[in-house]
Parts: structure tokens; sequence; C-alpha cells
């Protein structure tokens, strides 16, 4: 009878066990499929943030690059006839030649207002900064790392050109 006792012991052992190791694959398999979702998560959302930062980067590069336009287009109006300074502008990649300016949109306004300095951005709008001195010039046709002419220019109204005569 001891015999009997200990084999029916030993078989509800391993039914148990049987049972135990079978909860135990099913909590396994859970917490894979929990993982695996959120890597795909991770997966999906990563693109949009690499994407949102690259467009942060350019809107920060085109805000250094209008702000040293107008800080060199000050410092050469305040040093006045003769003076002239040459910078290096990196522009974005992602903005518009044909609606950035340096000075004014059109030439017909008066000089008192060719005082902006912009660079429009396609995923960012218009970046700009306005100088303490009238100024007139263009932007470089596409983008990269540029070395810019500003000069003081003394005709009637006394101006500083950027990249160009005018």
């Amino acid at each position: 009878m001891g015999k009997e006792k200990n084999a029916q012991w030993q078989a509800n052992a391993q039914i148990q066990t049987g049972q135990k190791r079978g909860q135990a694959s099913l909590e396994v398999m859970i917490l894979f499929a929990a993982v695996l979702v959120m890597m795909l998560a991770v997966g999906v959302a990563l693109p949009a943030t690499t994407s949102s930062s690259e467009n942060l980067r350019q809107v920060l590069m085109a805000r250094q690059a209008v702000q040293e336009v107008v800080l060199a287009a000050d410092e050469v109006f305040l040093v006045g006839e003769g003076a002239s300074k040459t910078i290096w502008v990196e522009i974005p990649s992602g903005f518009d030649n044909r609606t950035s300016f340096i000075g004014n949109r059109t030439l017909d306004t008066e000089w008192k207002d060719r005082k902006l300095a912009d660079l429009n951005m396609l995923s960012g709008g218009d970046i700009f900064a306005v100088s303490r001195a009238p100024m007139c010039g263009n932007w470089p046709e596409k983008y990269g790392k540029y070395r810019i002419n500003v000069t003081y220019n003394a005709t009637t109204v006394p101006h500083v050109t950027v990249n160009a005569k005018c």
C-alpha cells in the first residue's frame, strides 16, 4: 500500500508540475507579446520624432543665418563709409529662395522700410530679423555654406548691401 500511495503521489506531482510549466509558458508568451507591441510602437513613433528634430534643426540653422546677416549689417552701418565684413552663413536645405529676401520683398518701398532679413522655410514659415540699418541684397540660390559680403554703400541714401549690388 505504501507503494500505491507513493506512485499516486508521484503522479499527482507530475500533473501539478505540468500545469505550472504550462502556466509559466503562457506568462512568458504574454510578456513577449507585450514587449513586441512596445517595440512596434517605438518603431512607428521614431521616424516622426526624427523628422520633427530635423525640421527643428533647419529652423535653428535659418534663425542663426538671419541673425548673422543682421548683426553684420548693423556693425557695418555703424562703422560707416568704407566698412565691409565677410561672414560665413549656412543656409538650410528646407528654405524657399523665391520668397526669401534681404531688405524687402519689393524694391519700391522707402529705404526706411528695408530693414528685414527673411528666410522662408518650407516647413517652418518665415524666419526673420530686423536690422537697424537699411539693407538690400539676396540670399544664395541653393542651400549650403556660403561666404557673404556685407558692405556699406554711401549713395544718396546710405545703406548696407548684402551679397549683391543694389
